[in-house]
């Protein structure tokens, strides 16, 4: 890769820490019931959160797992769980915190190599889907919920590949170590700044 091309990446995933912080959790009115597979199918690529969250796990799994479809489908099982819990129940707990620290520690673990977590990594996996899943399970009504379910999971395993395509690309080129971890960090300070504002309000 020329110098020129690394400093344009650079660049790119510097702008991911002035990237607007709004959350990918619309309210269910805007959420198209003859359009509800459609809307889910679209619905992860209008935040940051999920969108980042959604591409560092096929990268950690390209990076780091021996078998690189596990962590995306414990991921995306575990969201729908939480998806359809949090519909049926029509219980909405604040899971934005959550989301939060899922965008920290995963850029947490793709800017540090020596980040090992072993066994702990699938049950963090685990609750990160289900966190994602519930902020999304009241955003469709009974009318709607079962194709915008459909439509957010399947673009959650599309987002899912995409990073695991990014991640073989990225063992291909020459400065991939240095991309790996300016990417990993640029998303690790992002998730700081989705959670200072709850910090912000504890101390207060």
């Amino acid at each position: 890769m020329s110098m020129n091309a690394l400093q344009r990446l650079l660049i790119i995933a510097a702008t991911l820490l002035v990237a607007n912080t709004a959350w990918a959790h619309p309210n269910s009115s805007l959420v198209d019931h003859q359009l509800a597979f459609f809307s889910g199918l679209l619905h992860p690529l209008t935040g940051p959160d999920h969108l980042l969250v959604m591409l560092a796990v096929g990268l950690w799994a390209r990076f780091h797992s021996r078998h690189v479809w596990l962590a995306p489908a414990l991921f995306v099982c575990s969201m729908a769980v939480g998806f359809v819990a949090s519909a049926l129940s029509g219980i909405l707990p604040d899971p934005e915190i959550m989301i939060a620290m899922s965008v920290l520690i995963m850029g947490l673990l793709l800017g540090q190599q020596h980040i090992k977590l072993g066994r702990l990594m699938w049950p963090m996996l685990l609750s990160f889907g289900l966190f994602h899943g519930m902020a999304h399970g009241l955003e469709a009504d009974a009318t709607a919920r079962t194709g915008f379910m459909l439509g957010m999971l399947l673009c959650t395993c599309g987002l899912h590949l995409a990073g695991s395509l990014l991640g073989r690309s990225l063992m291909r080129l020459n400065h991939a170590l240095l991309i790996q971890r300016v990417s990993g960090w640029s998303m690790a300070l992002f998730g700081v700044s989705l959670l200072a504002p709850f910090v912000w309000t504890v101390a207060a």
